[in-house]
């Protein structure tokens, strides 16, 4: 695995529903962490924080920018307020291969009503 990370700015779309009392606001992150430049110039991704309940979840859109397949493979970190990882053991890598430039969407859900913001990892997969 690579160590080196680069950051990339994401379109991050927060819808607002008047009335939505009780509904846990979450942070939206920095950005999507790549473990490849090249992989982040091929990749469109877009964050959507979801509050359905008292768990917080994002849905995360990945397209294909290129005519080639991309194989990676993509985790969601969930922080509490101190900035603390929730429940690491229960993160794990998803693996992911795009054929074509349709998006796919990916519904991550909070471990547990502690977590207050997020950070999505995208690693290329040799």
């Amino acid at each position: 695995m690579r160590t080196m990370l680069y950051v990339m700015p994401v379109v991050v779309v927060v819808l607002l529903a008047g009335g939505m009392m009780g509904c846990k606001t979450i942070t939206p992150p920095q950005g999507v962490y790549f473990d490849d430049a090249n992989l982040a110039k091929r990749l469109s991704v877009q964050l959507t924080p979801r509050d359905r309940s008292d768990i917080p979840e994002v849905a995360i859109q990945v397209q294909n920018l290129t005519k080639k397949q991309l194989k990676f493979r993509v985790k969601t970190v969930w922080l509490n307020k101190a900035g603390i990882e929730l429940e690491p053991e229960r993160q794990v890598w998803k693996p992911i291969t795009l054929l074509d430039p349709f998006p796919k969407t990916l519904t991550e859900t909070a471990p547990n009503p502690g977590a207050v913001t997020y950070k999505v990892y995208i690693a290329h997969i040799d």
